[in-house]
């Protein structure tokens, strides 16, 4: 067994996704840009409606992710906010002018975001040095990164995240993302049997 989690641009499609079978929900706003911070109004719908977990994006602005000081606050900000209002967890991802994860920020996130769950996003996909990003994660204590293995199908990286996998999934939990719909999810789960995978189409189209 397996967790789907369906990434969803509003509260209606969270409503959808838990009718067609998803077991978490990633709750984001513009998902033609890769997906940013929701309102707080479509958080409190989703959450009063809603009856699986909600993890929710935390991303100001689309591009890289390298930010700026003044970001980083506001993301900081962001995330006291969302505590609030009962979510199960946050998902965010940094980087540094070198191409590192942002070590510094995401412990002060892990700091206040505590006792949620903290998923680094695909921004991972983007470091230089993936096994060393991975390292820092979990010495920082990330609970869980979503990735397709630097590529942008997943099924394109299944050699690369099988050794992954076998590496570091003891420490950290990976959530395949990439390209996963309700149509290809059983044939990826069988050659990468993680235990969580992500996508907007994961039980299909939301409406």
């Amino acid at each position: 067994m397996f967790i789907k989690e369906a990434c969803c641009g509003s509260f209606m499609e969270a409503i959808n996704a838990e009718s067609l079978g998803a077991n978490r929900i990633e709750l984001c706003s513009n998902l033609d840009l890769g997906g940013l911070s929701p309102s707080v109004k479509e958080m409190q719908e989703a959450l009063k409606f809603v009856n699986i977990p909600i993890f929710v994006m935390v991303r100001l602005r689309d591009g890289n992710f390298v930010y700026t000081k003044k970001e980083k606050d506001m993301m900081i900000q962001e995330i006291k906010m969302f505590k609030t209002l009962g979510i199960d967890g946050i998902v965010i991802g940094a980087i540094n002018n070198k191409g590192e994860v942002d070590k510094d920020f995401i412990k002060e996130v892990i700091k206040v975001a505590r006792p949620l769950n903290v998923t680094f996003h695909k921004a991972i996909d983007e470091v230089k040095d993936y096994n060393k990003g991975i390292e820092t994660l979990i010495d920082l204590g990330v609970d869980r990164v979503l990735t397709s293995g630097k590529k942008e199908k997943i099924e394109d990286a299944i050699g690369f995240l099988r050794t992954v996998k076998r590496n570091y999934a003891e420490d950290i939990k990976f959530v395949g993302a990439g390209k996963i719909t309700a149509d290809n999810l059983e044939n990826i789960h069988n050659k990468l049997q993680f235990e969580e995978y992500h996508g907007k189409l994961i039980v299909g189209y939301l409406g």
